[in-house]
């Protein structure tokens, strides 16, 4: 049996300023700048990492559900 501690989720946006804008500003969620990408504060010390990609393929995309 897993013993999930923590996780993390990552996605790319089309347009990295427009995305910050709306989890960071419209939602309230604490954004940190790292090289890369940005990664998004959520609650229960969990995270998400968001990266700018511009073209997006969503049957490319791995997904894992825990």
């Amino acid at each position: 049996m897993l013993n999930i501690q923590s996780s993390f989720s990552g996605f790319s946006v089309d347009d990295i300023s427009k995305a910050k804008e709306f989890y960071g500003n419209a939602l309230g969620f604490e954004l940190e700048d790292k090289v890369g990408g940005t990664t998004i504060h959520l609650p229960n010390k969990a995270s998400a990492w968001m990266y700018q990609k511009k073209t997006i393929n969503l049957q490319t995309i791995p997904c894992l559900t825990l």
